[in-house]
């Protein structure tokens, strides 16, 4: 068991090691109001860290350590920053393929927020089968992937949605929110999330496409609703919606 002072905060580590058959070792891990910006060096997400992680290894080597981590953390962040240049980025492409402008265009680099749930797990090792799910207010960000320890590298493909409405500082239009946007990060340790994290292109066509065909469907919706409302006799309005209402959701 070791208790240490880093980081602005207090690290808690137990470890136990089973030495029948090999080595298997079970690690627990809990993290007091760590300081993220002198934690992680590279200031793309920033806060006081709080969390507990319970894991298992087989083996003593680093190797090892790659091939068979698994087991869960969970931890919260409070009071912090995160770096939103690559959804930016996403917008971007969106707006420009929609010809539309989006909020989060209007959105700072660096964008400060209350506090951040999350949860990550590893599977098998850490070099694929991870997946790390988190929220902030009304953003909820989905990355599963994995990282090498040995070559420093990390590879996730990562979504982003955002929650209907205005309640959060992540707030977008109604036709942008509920939908899952695209993003890869892959590269060295040291880089900047900037640098890591850019936008799947080809997933980006597919999202704006849904897009376009949900506001199309939309707009027809609208269309005959008016027309109706227009149109036909008081008596046969509730028959004629009736007709109608199938329509668009083929």
């Amino acid at each position: 068991i070791a208790n240490t002072e880093g980081y602005g905060g207090r690290i808690v580590t137990d470890l136990t090691s089973l030495l029948d058959d090999g080595v298997t070792s079970n690690v627990s891990l809990t993290l007091d109001r760590l300081d993220l910006r002198s934690l992680t060096e590279v200031g793309d997400i920033t806060g006081t860290l709080t969390g507990n992680s319970k894991l298992q290894f087989d083996g003593t080597r680093l190797q090892d350590l790659s091939r068979t981590l698994n087991g869960r953390s969970t931890f919260a962040v409070t009071d912090g920053t995160l770096n939103v240049t690559p959804i930016k980025q996403v917008a971007a492409t969106i707006d420009q393929l929609r010809g539309k402008t989006s909020r989060v265009a209007e959105w700072p680099d660096i964008v400060p927020f209350d506090h951040m749930v999350a949860s990550h797990v590893f599977g098998e090792g850490t070099q694929s089968g991870q997946v790390l799910t988190s929220q902030l207010e009304n953003l909820h960000l989905t990355a599963q992937g994995g990282f090498d320890p040995i070559e420093a590298t990390l590879r996730y493909d990562v979504t982003a949605r955002f929650e209907r409405g205005d309640n959060g500082r992540f707030s977008v239009s109604d036709e942008l929110a509920d939908v899952r946007w695209p993003l890869s990060c892959e590269g060295p340790f040291s880089a900047s999330v900037t640098e890591l994290c850019f936008g799947d292109d080809g997933a980006i066509r597919d999202l704006v496409a849904d897009i376009v065909r949900q506001e199309l469907k939309d707009r027809g919706r609208r269309r005959i609703d008016e027309l109706i409302e227009d149109k036909v006799p008081d008596e046969l309005k509730d028959l004629t919606s009736d007709l109608f209402k199938n329509l668009f959701n083929r």
